[in-house]
């Protein structure tokens, strides 16, 4: 957070959208106090200089040169003798003003301090004060202070007196209070939030501030559980003065133990910190020169940026910019940095036109081709894209199918042993044994007798399909497996990796059969959805065994929905022409997706999986 106010300054500076995720210095926003300062007003209207402050605040709506001639006014009377106060003034010229702070009050009293804030942004005229980009969070802000003083009322009862106390008091300690969050599916903005906050998210692009930062050492006084308190050096009454830089004996013991552990826990947060992105990660870091020769000095060896530094001697190749591939703005930039031996110089970005993702993933451009505004939704603003109908009657879900394709991934497709991998309620030794295999995130899906027993039922059903036995033979085959499940990929085409995991995939004589499992029926997991995603399958296939030259063999692609397997499925074969048609498309996405225009394809609206997050209008 020591950084948040720089970047602050540097995304309003180039009109960037940003949202400070975990800033803390809630209550020493502008806003604020000009809001804490108007309840205090209303809690003790003869006090002037909160009088003063409201006038002088975006709160009163007051015109700015009559604030300051009024102020003024006051200001001269008191020096000159005159003991007409800045109350009695208004209330002279202005008895309007007077009246609706008398009228605020009386509802302050009656239905409480959050009711005359919220009152206020039904009128929200005091905005056009502030620039354009900065009213989105004053309002949030404003709105959050609502809901701090219905807290407030809610445990201390409705005290305008009291509400103002608690008020200034956080204002004056400077309280820590995280911001409110203002993003949402309308607006675009960058997150700025610490690493410790960002355990868990994911974004499509990250970049990571402060890399040449080292840990730091143990204090000089710490408490160790093998050598109790640790004093790190000699104290000065015990060492002469040639010797002032004596570590103790237990001090070095200890630094040496301690540092190890820190270098060891600071490669593990950067390791989280670098894999929080989907597609790209950006490393800032700041390198000092030599003032004598000009050149750059290496990072400090414990830092992450001396690690990443360092992965040049194993082959990695970094590409320096020069200043002619850099945008105007961001030229000869340069910051003094205390102590170094030199300034400081910012390393330019390489800027590529058109600009493109460098990682796709098959869920990514599925939904980017079903419907640009949910890809924007999920990708662009992180939200948690979850399945909005259940897939069938009783039991269903995204954990319903997670444990249904976690069984076809282990099961011989054969009905004499289904029973092995989804016991019934009556063996419960059978059920205990088979629990402690299955996976963390589905175990609960898996306790559900229910759920077991739907998963059964279609899974015997697809056993005794065509399909169902003649993978069941297809595995019973000794020699070379022609037949993989829950495969996952990384293949590189053009300078885009093209991410994955298929379902299940064989090998016959003259082609590959490709397959996507499905527990939903069609209505509800869309056909055209998962169509794209089995074509991106299928063309990261055939740039994958092009580039191992192997046999050319038709790709055919197919979605089983393995509640109907008696309906004729649909089966698409992939021509050349049909896969390179593909391929223009996933480059094309790769491109569009950083085009900042998402399309509504309305015409899936009634059916998308996604209807209910995305907004109403789109409806």
């Amino acid at each position: 957070r020591t950084f948040y106010e720089a970047i602050e300054d540097a995304f309003e500076s180039e009109e960037i959208p940003y949202v400070l995720c975990t800033r803390r210095d809630y209550f020493t926003r502008g806003e604020i106090a000009d809001l804490v300062n108007l309840i205090s007003l209303l809690a003790e209207p003869d006090d002037p200089s909160y009088l003063a402050g409201w006038m002088a605040s975006p709160l009163s709506e007051m015109p700015p040169g009559l604030a300051e001639e009024l102020l003024a006014r006051s200001k001269a009377g008191r020096e000159s003798g005159d003991l007409l106060l800045l109350s009695d003034i208004i209330r002279k010229e202005h008895p309007e003003l007077i009246s609706y702070l008398e009228e605020m009050k009386k509802k302050a009293e009656l239905r409480g301090v959050s009711a005359i804030i919220r009152e206020l942004l039904c009128s929200p005229e005091f905005l056009t004060s502030y620039e354009p980009e900065q009213r989105r969070r004053v309002r949030a802000n404003i709105s959050y202070m609502a809901e701090i003083a219905a807290e407030y009322e809610v445990s201390q009862g409705r005290s305008l007196a009291g509400c103002a106390e608690y008020m200034r008091f956080s204002v004056k300690e400077s309280k820590q209070q995280e911001e409110p969050e203002i993003t949402d599916e309308d607006n675009d903005a960058v997150n700025v939030l610490t690493i410790h906050s960002a355990k868990g998210l994911e974004y499509p692009v990250v970049a990571l501030g402060g890399a040449e930062a080292r840990p730091k050492g143990p204090p000089s006084v710490d408490t160790s559980v093998r050598y109790g308190v640790i004093a790190k050096q000699m104290p000065d009454f015990l060492k002469y003065p040639e010797k002032k830089e004596v570590l103790t004996v237990a001090g070095m013991w200890h630094e040496e133990r301690e540092t190890m552990a820190l270098l060891e826990e600071d490669k593990r947060f950067w390791y989280v910190a670098s894999t929080r992105a989907r597609d790209k990660l950006i490393i800032c870091g700041l390198t000092k020169t030599d003032s004598s020769s000009g050149e750059e000095l290496p990072p400090a060896k414990e830092s992450f940026l001396s690690m990443i530094s360092s992965s040049r001697e194993a082959g990695d190749k970094w590409t320096l910019c020069s200043e002619e591939e850099v945008s105007p703005s961001y030229k000869n930039i340069k910051r003094a940095c205390g102590g170094s031996t030199g300034p400081v110089y910012m390393l330019y970005p390489k800027i590529v036109s058109p600009a493109k993702l460098a990682r796709l993933s098959a869920s990514a451009y599925a939904m980017l081709s079903w419907c640009p505004t949910a890809y924007r939704l999920a990708y662009r603003q992180g939200r948690t894209m979850q399945w909005t109908l259940r897939g069938g009657e009783g039991a269903g879900g995204s954990e319903f199918g997670s444990l249904a394709h976690w069984v076809l991934s282990k099961w011989d497709f054969s009905n004499d042993t289904l029973s092995d991998w989804l016991p019934g309620g009556e063996n419960e030794s059978e059920y205990e044994r088979v629990l402690k295999n299955v996976p963390y995130e589905v175990r609960e899906e898996f306790r559900s007798a229910l759920s077991r027993k739907q998963i059964r039922e279609i899974l015997y059903n697809y056993a005794m399909s065509e399909e169902g036995k003649m993978l069941s033979a297809l595995l019973s085959q000794k020699g070379e497996s022609k037949l993989w499940r829950e495969t996952p990929f990384r293949v590189l085409d053009d300078g885009l990796l093209m991410v994955g995991s298929t379902d299940i995939f064989w090998e016959e004589t003259d082609r590959i059969c490709l397959r996507d499992w499905k527990t939903t029926t069609e209505e509800i997991a869309p056909g055209e959805y998962y169509e794209e995603q089995l074509k991106f399958y299928a063309y990261a296939m055939y740039i994958f065994r092009k580039g191992k030259r192997l046999p050319e063999k038709m790709i055919e692609i197919g979605i089983n929905y393995l509640r109907s397997p008696s309906e004729k499925k649909k089966i698409i074969e992939m021509s050349d022409e049909a896969l390179e048609s593909t391929g223009e498309r996933v480059h094309g996405a790769a491109v569009s997706a950083l085009l900042d225009i998402f399309e509504t394809r309305y015409e899936y609206c009634s059916r998308c999986p996604w209807r209910y997050i995305c907004s109403k209008k789109h409806i």
